[in-house]
């Protein structure tokens, strides 16, 4: 059995013209899968980078309550994401995973609304003390990106 998670989509290419009909869907969602991911190389890491992101020379930003999106247009190899809930608004740890996973998972499915080119740097920012539905994060993060890829094709 090819497994995914090991790197083996190579291997599917391969023995995709041997397969039935029924095995041939189950590729396309695993291909649909492996692009959806969001592996470490996408997350916005590097402190001298999240300084530049937040300078205000060449950022922008957009808020769509209970979130904030700043970005920046670079020159690399692909879109950078940072994500923040500031303890402030959540004293517990618990419920500050929660509001990163809602987002993450939001921008995760729903990346593809960004255009290919430019890659951006892009920091989402939670603002509101009180968790909101999956459903309310996903139309906001969705309301960001359809935002931030009209200001990158003005641009």
């Amino acid at each position: 059995m090819l497994n995914p998670e090991r790197g083996d989509y190579e291997t599917l290419a391969v023995s995709r013209s041997i397969l039935s009909g029924s095995t041939k869907l189950m590729l396309k969602a695993e291909k649909m899968i492996k692009d959806q991911r969001f592996p470490k190389s996408q997350r916005l890491c590097h402190t001298k980078l999240i300084e530049q992101l937040f300078e205000p020379a060449g950022s922008k930003s957009f808020t769509a309550f209970p979130l904030r999106a700043v970005f920046r247009a670079v020159d690399s190899d692909e879109t950078q994401v940072l994500i923040s809930v500031p303890k402030r608004l959540f004293k517990h740890a618990v419920d500050r995973n929660k509001a990163k996973r809602l987002i993450r998972e939001a921008y995760r499915t729903n990346k593809d609304l960004l255009p290919a080119t430019p890659h951006m740097h892009i920091a989402f920012l939670w603002l509101d003390n009180k968790h909101h539905p999956s459903h309310v994060i996903i139309a906001k993060t969705k309301n960001l990106l359809h935002r931030m890829a009209e200001t990158c094709t003005k641009s």
